[in-house]
């Protein structure tokens, strides 16, 4: 019998070989030894990550018996059950971390917002956009279907930087719908040459979601946005 496990595990062997970086204090002289440390390092680097406990005897033994091709001493039916239950478990305490999450930045936006909406020349729109104008600008507004040429910076409300074109050295070039919605809105707010703080609340942001490791959920982010230039009618 051959018992269906999760994707993931044939490919731990190679996962963190870089992680190799000398020769342990146990001497590892031939490449299969060294190999096989790799591959074990790789295991342990990811089981690590994924269990908080896990019985080295019993996993020694269910690694030799899958080498080996002998049976397994637990029913399939058994080992998705026990998969199953992990998978729920891992699923829950994550919930509950990006609940967690998610409770106090929706706080710290909600406070951040209602000391920026009190500062001089900030207006607030329907959709809960605010902004200030540091430099009106001059030329034209850009409309769908226009790309922009912008510099920018966006900080969360603690002040951390999660991005920047300046950092990069140069213009980001934007499509103007392919943009979350309060920037949409703002741009097409914003004339050529204009420099404005625009402070951007979850709904019109990342949402619930957010993005990638650095913006949590439903985190209000703050941005200093210059619009550069506008290319016409450029999908």
């Amino acid at each position: 019998m051959r018992t269906q496990l999760p994707r993931w595990l044939p490919a731990l062997a190679l996962v963190f070989v870089g992680h190799l970086y000398a020769e342990p204090e146990s001497d590892l002289k031939s490449d299969e030894e060294k190999l096989s440390y790799a591959v074990g390092l790789g295991l342990g680097s990811r089981l690590a990550v994924d269990f908080e406990r896990i019985d080295m005897q019993a996993l020694r033994l269910g690694i030799e018996d899958g080498m080996d091709g002998r049976d397994p001493r637990i029913t399939e039916e058994e080992v998705q059950r026990l998969f199953t239950e992990w998978n729920a478990t891992r699923a829950a305490k994550a919930d509950a971390t990006a609940n967690a999450a998610a409770t106090e930045n929706r706080a710290a936006g909600d406070a951040y917002r209602d000391k920026f909406r009190g500062e001089s020349g900030v207006k607030e729109t329907a959709s809960g956009l605010l902004y200030k104008v540091i430099d009106a600008g001059s030329g034209e507004r850009p409309e769908s279907g226009d790309q922009v040429k912008v510099h920018y910076r966006g900080q969360l409300v603690d002040g951390t930087e999660f991005d920047s074109s300046h950092r990069r050295g140069e213009p980001a070039v934007f499509p103007v719908d392919g943009l979350i919605p309060g920037w949409v809105e703002a741009l097409k707010m914003m004339r050529e040459g204009a420099l404005w703080k625009v402070v951007i609340p979850p709904e019109i942001g990342y949402g619930s979601q957010g993005a990638g490791q650095a913006i949590g959920p439903d985190a209000t982010l703050v941005f200093e946005m210059e619009l550069l230039e506008i290319n016409p009618g450029r999908d």
